[in-house]
């Protein structure tokens, strides 16, 4: 299921905001608008070619595709899989908190 996660910072003064999705389909090019959507229905899993999650480094602070070695591919630094209650990494006062999932 895909889903995206929405951190915001403890900081009232900051307010940062980070969006990151996780296992959204990659669609081959040849598939059919009507059946591209967040859920894969089973009819259309033939069309898909992979899926798709970003994580955020800390130290360049990017958002980035999701790697099996938990490395920024820009900065090669290691990348947390889950961001709640870490530090913010704009004012570095707040914590990170997770006030809405949305799953399809």
């Amino acid at each position: 299921m895909a889903e995206i996660a929405t951190y915001q910072c403890s900081n009232r003064l900051c307010m940062f905001t980070l969006r990151l999705s996780r296992d959204f389909p990659l669609w081959r090019a040849d598939t059919p608008k009507e059946l591209r959507a967040l859920s894969v229905a089973p009819t259309a899993r033939e069309y898909v070619t992979g899926y798709r999650s970003e994580s955020f480094c800390t130290e360049c602070r990017k958002v980035v595709d999701h790697t099996k070695e938990f490395t920024c591919p820009r900065c090669n630094s290691d990348v947390q899989q889950e961001h709640v209650a870490t530090i913010c990494p704009q004012c570095k006062m707040g914590l990170l908190s997770m006030p809405e999932l949305s799953v399809y």
